[in-house]
């Protein structure tokens, strides 16, 4: 058994890697689903990044990969950094994509994998989603 270099928490026999593997909401599960969408995408891996909303409690940026070829997935992140939940209207910043998008990931799980109305979007307290952006069909 090998000696830990740094000082061990005292709470590791409940807050350790084999308890969050278990567990479906764990930054050990966030993580994995992070790593699985960067590793799926292009526009996660080699894209732009583009601001959208800055406000003193929700923080919205798209990564956007090659946009001129419409069937590759572009992405919304939306984070609440406040300390209630927030209802935002990112479509009407987001003119050139569907009003709806699909979430792909939810930090804190509270929405689930679907349809997400990008004209009110609510946001819970300390949650961030990434959610796959479409254009609009002319």
């Amino acid at each position: 058994l090998a000696t830990p270099w740094l000082p061990v928490a005292d709470s590791y026999p409940l807050i350790n890697v084999e308890e969050q593997r278990e567990r479906n909401i764990s930054m050990f599960s966030l993580y994995q689903r992070l790593v699985s969408l960067r590793t799926q995408y292009l526009a996660m891996q080699h894209s732009s990044y583009r601001a959208i909303l800055a406000t003193n409690n929700v923080l919205a940026y798209v990564r956007e990969y090659n946009v001129t070829n419409s069937s590759i997935p572009q992405f919304l992140v939306a984070m609440n950094l406040g300390l209630q939940p927030s209802t935002v209207d990112l479509h009407s910043l987001l003119p050139t994509y569907h009003h709806t998008g699909s979430l792909k990931v939810s930090a804190t799980d509270t929405q689930h994998s679907g349809p997400v109305l990008l004209s009110s979007l609510l946001l819970d307290v300390g949650d961030a989603i990434v959610v796959q952006l479409t254009t609009e069909q002319t």
